[in-house]
């Protein structure tokens, strides 16, 4: 394995695997729901919502045609402690998916009838969450041990966040959270660590630093 850490303090782990075709790679955001100010209580899950919706250079359908065409696979998750946007694509396709996901994370528009329809898409995701009593009971369990502590909050928000989250809240969580001290590239499969260096300082140039 090897790791860099370049002068905004953005770090690169590579792990090679000569033997495959393919890379899995993403970013790693050391911020989750117990970095949220509790009146925003779900933003950060909102967030990585929201930037599969468009950027400055593309839309949300062509933020998926572009990765669907190469056969790559794009997902992402929030926690209480980190965010991730990661893919998986042949060894050839890798630079686009980093190049995809830097846009992402760095570029958002976050259209407002995309924050309006999103908010819908989050709140029957509670719903969803609240009927599953096997996933319920350990936000119960969170919010009992943390009161009052946004270790405790819920990663979802409740509904009412929700559906009153202002777009200011969203951007500022970007700006304030999403900094290069805070952020992993990380990759492993068929992958030059180098050349991985390279393509992130290049494409890595917009964050905001700390």
């Amino acid at each position: 394995m090897q790791k860099t850490v370049l002068d905004n303090g953005l770090t690169i782990v590579t792990d090679p695997m000569r033997s495959v075709e393919t890379v899995a790679l993403g970013v790693w955001c050391g911020t989750g729901a117990r970095h949220e100010d509790m009146k925003y209580n779900g933003v950060a899950h909102m967030v990585e919502h929201m930037v599969f919706k468009g950027t400055k250079m593309r839309t949300s359908l062509q933020i998926s045609e572009q990765m669907e065409n190469v056969g790559g696979r794009m997902n992402a998750y929030t926690g209480r402690e980190a965010t991730a946007y990661y893919t998986h694509m042949l060894k050839d396709d890798y630079v686009l998916g980093l190049d995809v996901i830097s846009d992402m994370v760095q570029n958002s528009t976050m259209p407002a009838h995309e924050i309006e329809r999103e908010r819908g898409v989050i709140i029957q995701e509670i719903g969803m969450y609240r009927d599953a009593p096997d996933d319920h009971i350990f936000d119960i369990a969170q919010e009992q041990a943390f009161k009052d502590q946004t270790v405790g909050a819920r990663i979802l928000g409740s509904v009412s966040n929700i559906q009153n989250m202002p777009k200011s809240a969203l951007t500022g969580y970007i700006e304030q959270h999403y900094t290069p001290k805070r952020m992993v590239v990380s990759a492993a499969g068929n992958i030059d660590h180098d050349a991985l260096v390279e393509h992130t300082e290049r494409l890595f140039d917009g964050l905001s630093k700390d």
